[in-house]
């Protein structure tokens, strides 16, 4: 993102861009922000795993990769409307999406919120690791 911002800034683009269509473009990327930041924080607490059990860490981090992609598509249009247009306003539908990105950013508490609901109903009860029943997880050294 921040490579794709510094040639926003830094290509020139050959002439003027009709000040019309550069109020349509900030009113096209304002009003994608807006829907996309919403359905971002809207989307994600609604998946639910689909038949196959999954574990809540699969689930968080699909919810968080969901959640990021609704937030950067918008970005990338402001930028690249920012490109076309050479107006500053381009970077409030940006700021907007990136501070939902920067919004979801998981830490310890957020990321169990967001895999709560992993187990499929009928699915066996996961068995209590710290009690030393399941498998260990391979990407933990003991």
């Amino acid at each position: 993102m921040a490579s794709f911002t510094g040639v926003a800034l830094v290509v020139p683009l050959g002439r003027p861009v009709d000040p019309e269509l550069a109020s349509v473009l900030l009113l096209v990327a304002l009003a994608t922000a807006v829907l996309s930041v919403g359905l971002s924080f809207w989307v994600p607490r609604r998946m639910r795993p689909a038949g196959a059990v999954v574990t809540p860490d699969q689930l968080a981090l699909t919810r968080t990769v969901i959640a990021g992609a609704l937030c950067e598509g918008p970005a990338l249009f402001a930028l690249a409307g920012l490109m076309v247009t050479r107006d500053a306003s381009m970077f409030l539908p940006c700021a907007l999406s990136l501070g939902a990105l920067l919004a979801h950013f998981p830490g310890a508490a957020r990321w169990e919120r967001l895999g709560a609901g992993a187990r499929s109903p009928g699915a066996p009860p996961e068995p209590d690791a710290a009690a030393g029943g399941g498998k260990p997880n391979p990407l933990l050294r003991g």
